[in-house]
């Protein structure tokens, strides 16, 4: 009782602390709980202070990587065109399938294990070593599959450069431990890497790419750029987390393939109702219509990159919290929540009241058709936030893994049905409208299996 007490107290620091402790109905307490209470305390505002420098470092890192993308679009639009910058979105959506292979869902999964791991080093040397070495393994995969497209499909093989361009990213992905940083909490060194690279690529795209025949040359340097923040991860891994590789055994492999089966099929899931969209149009549409909803879309995902930080920041946080106290990280989420609701809120009403002016600043005059897509999908990065704190930070963290795969394996498939039904009529339109409608049903499934478990964040008593 003493400890939740002091938890559900709302002060801020140390002293104030020591003045509940001289309360008169805590006077009786022994001087070595005192000790104790004070040593939890301080545990507990260290633990804070780290959340919040993970935090701040990830909200720079999405700033950067929303901003520097801002910087460049509005020039790359222009000097590409609808049609050539549609091509690009096809080729990165397209590559971006092998992308969801090789992460095999370990940006969950293995944050989780690395951060119940963290104080063992040999654990955090196996796990590192296994989960590279099934990132590499199906890397190999990818690159067989990835040949035979390229050598058997028309459409592929006239831009087969460009495709070969945009392929060599996945590596990069394969090679960043961003699961490692994650589950540290040391997320200052994924923020460093990739805000120095994306300065790099940024002022490359400037001097180098000036017409529409920078098209390979622009899907080259995008990919260099990702395989350079891949070797400097390693780098940081090897050198300054003193983390060693070594062979792991059938065992670990096998564990972690099983460990990150669910969560492979819940990202491979969400692929398909978002990578899909734009590779679905694609196949429908002309180069010139995908521009339209790629650009549209580009816009959609700064507003939505302050939301990812969040995210990203609080899952470790919360896959530790989960495992102290059920009770301390449902309250957590609902605190989450509100923030999340409000500001987004917000945000997607800005962007609905100003979409033509957003569309005219950073697109320009060619892309006037990108106003009502954007304007359709507005609201997405409200619903997908809620989405994310029902299903990522709670579902997940609680345990409940087939769950939440099955409610994305449905969603993926009725988007993938609805899709061949309706966007060969309406187009980006229609495209638009889809997303939409399957992240509503994402959430409100996600919800649903909240109250089917007991889980309720809402409530005073929360379980």
């Amino acid at each position: 009782m003493l400890l939740k007490v002091l938890f559900d107290c709302s002060v801020n620091d140390i002293s104030e602390y020591k003045k509940i402790l001289i309360k008169p109905e805590l006077m009786k307490i022994n001087q070595k709980y005192k000790v104790a209470i004070l040593k939890i305390v301080k545990d507990k505002i260290k633990n804070n202070r780290i959340l919040l420098f993970n935090f701040t470092s990830l909200s720079i890192l999405q700033i950067c990587n929303y901003i520097f993308p801002l910087i460049t679009l509005p020039y790359l639009v222009r000097v590409l065109g609808p049609d050539h910058f549609g091509i690009v979105s096809f080729i990165i959506a397209f590559t971006g399938y092998f992308g969801m292979i090789t992460d095999y869902g370990f940006n969950l999964s293995g944050t989780q294990t690395v951060s119940i791991n963290r104080l063992d080093r040999n654990k955090l040397n196996s796990i590192y070593s296994s989960i590279l070495f099934i990132k590499l393994f199906l890397f190999a995969v990818c690159i067989i599959v990835f040949a035979l497209c390229l050598v058997s499909i028309d459409r592929f093989r006239a831009d087969w450069l460009a495709y070969l361009a945009g392929f060599l990213s996945i590596l990069g992905n394969v090679l960043f431990p961003i699961w490692l940083f994650m589950g540290l909490e040391k997320m200052k060194y994924v923020s460093m890497i990739n805000i120095y690279m994306k300065i790099l690529f940024t002022g490359s795209v400037f001097i180098f790419i000036s017409n529409q025949n920078d098209t390979v040359l622009y899907l080259f340097l995008y990919s260099l750029h990702l395989v350079l923040i891949g070797v400097v991860g390693l780098f940081i891994s090897f050198y300054k987390l003193k983390i060693k590789f070594i062979i792991p055994s059938k065992n670990e492999l096998k564990y972690h393939f099983r460990e990150g089966w669910y969560v492979f099929l819940s990202t491979f899931s969400i692929s398909l109702y978002t990578i899909s969209n734009t590779f679905i149009l694609g196949l429908f549409a002309s180069n010139e219509v995908v521009g339209y909803f790629s650009a549209a879309d580009k816009i959609r995902g700064a507003v939505q990159g302050f939301y990812s930080a969040i995210s990203q920041s609080v899952y470790p946080h919360l896959s530790a919290l989960f495992v102290a106290s059920k009770e301390s990280a449902l309250k957590f989420i609902k605190k989450l929540f509100s923030f999340v609701a409000i500001c987004g809120t917000v945000t997607s009403l800005l962007t609905l009241l100003f979409a033509d002016k957003i569309v005219t600043v950073f697109l320009g005059g060619q892309y006037e058709e990108a106003v009502l897509l954007l304007k359709i999908i507005s609201f997405l990065p409200l619903i997908i936030m809620i989405g994310n704190v029902f299903g990522v930070q709670t579902l997940l963290n609680a345990g409940y893994k087939k769950s939440f795969t099955k409610i994305l394996a449905f969603s993926a498939i009725t988007n993938i049905i609805i899709s061949f039904i309706f966007v060969p009529l309406y187009s980006a339109v229609g495209t638009t409208v889809i997303v939409m409608v399957i992240e509503t049903l994402v959430t409100i499934g996600f919800y649903y299996e909240l109250r089917k478990n007991n889980i309720h964040i809402f409530k005073q008593n929360y379980v």
